[in-house]
């Protein structure tokens, strides 16, 4: 998963996780340390995948590949209602001699009606895709590729979100401990972006290279459905929506907020290719992306550092422990702000060398989008660290709200900017758009705070 849905990962909403036992302990040790091997795997994989492409296709052409990603952060959206519903089933676990069989049900229905939606979408959009404006989704900087973007928009469009259902069986996983064969599937499904890049590398159709990372998501996260099912001893059916509606309408106010959040946040970390090639063309947006991806390594790397943080601010919390709440958040901020300057200094002398190395060309980027680069590290990883502290409070509105009309605003402020600044001013107005939701985030912890230490 992406680094923006981390803070929703441990346990229920609204309540503190229980102790766990030492047996519990320990499985969660081993899961969290093969999650991290498996992830620098996932990570290895997309680094040979980036090698592959940027030597083999124009600067331009892999610029059209890299701003499909944001069709990615769609995911989200369906993750959002997997995690509610992986808080469900946890608690609902040995509560009831017909748990299994509730559980089963619950798990199906969601399915059901996420498929419905998901799948509705796909076949409008493809039955008007005629009728969408592609030049301003798209923006018209690089008419020779133009065609080729819109293809591939629509079509990745299309298998993300045939696939974007079955992404629950990976929540399901985890809300039975199966966090090492969660972990395995961002491995697996890069894998088989590479095997089918590698597959038609030599001909002449672009369009099978666009698709490879959703067709291979799909794909992997179908297998995994099936699998789930089959482990749990479920037996599959499509539950009518008269059926299915009373079981998920308890838990739709939280699957609205959560999956809502988790794209916004999803979006606005992820679109810096995506808007640079709207207003500047896909060869500049290529060679931005490059540079974004190993920015990204230490972003998703710090993400992971501070999930561990939110079932420490649950319990905290419902201990009324004010001071410890209080040390753990000025020092998880202190932390992050700290690792990511040092990572963004790093970045700027060692990463022109790593592109060269990885791309075989010498892509040269000014140093003020070096040091945007940075920032935009530095405002993601504090975020982050805000986020789980925000979470563990059931305090998310704030923040999704002022995400939300950041996210209306950025398209129209980043086409300005590009336009006045270049690749700077895309840059620019992303982490402009970050730095004001990290104020928003930051007034609403110290509210936080301030009720948090007037209740102990």
């Amino acid at each position: 998963m992406s680094a923006p849905l981390s803070f929703l990962y441990n346990g229920r909403m609204d309540q503190p996780p229980a102790v766990p036992s030492d047996t519990s302990d320990r499985t969660l040790l081993v899961g969290a340390s093969l999650s991290g091997l498996l992830r620098l795997l996932q990570v290895a994989l997309a680094a040979i995948l980036v090698v592959i492409l940027t030597r083999s296709l124009s600067l331009a052409e892999y610029g059209v590949w890299a701003s499909l990603g944001i069709i990615g952060s769609l995911a989200m959206l369906t993750s959002g209602i997997g995690v509610r519903l992986c808080n469900e089933i946890a608690a609902d676990a040995g509560n009831h001699a017909d748990g299994d069989a509730r559980r089963c049900r619950l798990f199906l229905a969601v399915f059901s009606i996420s498929a419905i939606c998901c799948w509705a979408l796909g076949g409008l959009v493809l039955l008007f895709s005629p009728l969408i404006p592609w030049q301003v989704v798209l923006g018209h900087a690089d008419p020779t590729l133009f065609d080729l973007a819109r293809g591939g928009f629509l079509a990745a469009f299309v298998v993300q979100v045939a696939g974007m259902p079955f992404v629950l069986a990976a929540f399901g996983l985890r809300a039975f401990q199966k966090n090492a064969a969660v972990a395995a599937l961002s491995p697996l499904a890069t894998a088989g972006s590479l095997a089918i890049v590698l597959s038609f590398l030599g001909g002449s159709w672009r369009l099978p290279l666009l698709l490879a990372p959703f067709a291979a998501w799909s794909l992997t996260y179908f297998v995994s459905f099936v699998l789930f099912l089959k482990w749990r001893g479920w037996r599959w059916r499509f539950v009518p929506p008269s059926e299915a509606w009373p079981l998920f309408r308890p838990i739709l106010a939280d699957c609205i907020s959560f999956s809502l959040l988790a794209f916004v946040l999803a979006f606005l970390l992820q679109s810096l290719t995506f808007l640079t090639s709207r207003r500047l063309g896909y060869g500049a947006a290529g060679g931005l992306d490059v540079y974004v991806k190993i920015y990204a390594v230490a972003l998703v790397g710090l993400g992971e550092i501070l999930q561990p943080l939110w079932p420490v601010y649950a319990a905290r919390r419902a201990a009324g422990d004010w001071p410890g709440i209080r040390r753990r958040l000025r020092a998880s901020l202190v932390g992050s702000a700290g690792l990511s300057i040092a990572a963004g200094a790093g970045g700027a002398f060692l990463a022109p060398h790593l592109v060269r190395l990885v791309t075989g060309r010498v892509i040269a980027l000014p140093a003020a989008v070096l040091l945007l680069l940075g920032l935009w590290l530095l405002f993601g990883t504090l975020i982050q660290a805000l986020q789980m502290f925000l979470t563990a409070c059931n305090a998310t509105r704030v923040q999704l709200l002022a995400a939300s009309l950041l996210l209306l605003a950025l398209p129209a402020l980043s086409d300005r900017f590009a336009a006045a600044w270049g690749r700077s001013g895309a840059l620019a107005a992303v982490v402009l758009c970050l730095a004001l939701l990290l104020l928003v985030m930051s007034v609403r912890a110290r509210s936080e705070l301030i009720r948090l230490r007037r209740g102990s």
